[in-house]
């Protein structure tokens, strides 16, 4: 099973959202970003006494070109709405993000509301942070419904 694509206008994918049901389909080792992205998702289902050889990643003479940070949410307890905007600001997508699922956030913008109480989930995004430059304000999605 694949992960859902967020497209926008112009073909750019913005979003690659994993839910549960996409991960227990998966085996072995599955990504769903392309792998020209500068930060990749995947998922692992493996059997008990699997194990990965130990091993490190080759520190590039020439790193890697990051033109817009990346991140991906993945909500460990509870249940956040994610809003996807293409490039030139326009609303594409609303979602739940559930349990045990994530979503990458690959170009355009993107909005987060907290659906439950004591929700939990981890952002991971390229650095480093460039504090108050690093980001534009959007208007959100229910200023863009009215």
């Amino acid at each position: 099973m694949k992960a859902h694509e967020i497209r926008g206008k112009q073909d750019f994918i913005l979003a690659v959202y994993v839910d549960r049901r996409t991960v227990a389909a998966a085996d072995g080792a599955q990504f769903y970003s392309e792998p020209i992205q500068t930060l990749q998702l995947g998922s692992f289902v493996r059997q008990q006494g699997y194990k990965v050889k130990a091993h490190k990643h080759v520190n590039l003479r020439t790193p890697a070109t990051v033109y817009c940070t990346q991140e991906v949410l993945i909500v460990i307890r509870g249940r956040i709405q994610v809003a996807i905007y293409d490039r030139d600001d326009s609303l594409v997508w609303v979602g739940n993000i559930g349990e045990g699922e994530a979503v990458h956030l690959i170009d355009g913008g993107h909005a987060v509301e907290v659906l439950e109480n004591g929700t939990v989930f981890y952002e991971v995004k390229q650095g480093p942070y460039m504090g108050a430059d690093d980001k534009v304000q959007l208007a959100s999605w229910d200023e863009q419904m009215r």
